[in-house]
């Protein structure tokens, strides 16, 4: 069974795996004003926020942000339940894993 959610990013979430994403990384949610509280989910998979709108997947109060060393990163943040759902950033170019092995995790 695939890690979930929160219930306000779930819609979200199934929507990207009927897509085809996959989860490459489930972990506690860190923050710190409050410590470890929520879920985190990575996904394999492109999250523009423009289209998740258009199609109707995002919810209000959802914090949309891009992050990352090199700016990688997408994701929403849901401050009631301190839980996100992250991907890469729209037009963000990867580099094959085996071009630069120290940054070939989702979180560098």
């Amino acid at each position: 069974m695939a890690p979930r959610p929160c219930r306000h990013l779930a819609p979200m979430a199934r929507a990207l795996r009927r897509a085809g994403a996959k989860t490459a990384l489930s972990m506690p949610t860190w923050t710190e004003d409050s410590g470890s509280r929520g879920r985190t989910l990575y996904l394999d998979a492109v999250l523009d926020k423009r289209i998740l709108q258009a199609q109707g997947l995002t919810r209000a109060g959802l914090e949309y942000k891009e992050y990352g060393v090199d700016g990688q990163y997408a994701g929403f943040f849901c401050p009631a339940c301190r839980s996100s759902l992250s991907g890469w950033r729209p037009g963000y170019r990867r580099k094959p894993a085996s071009s630069n092995p120290r940054r070939a995790g989702p979180f560098t």
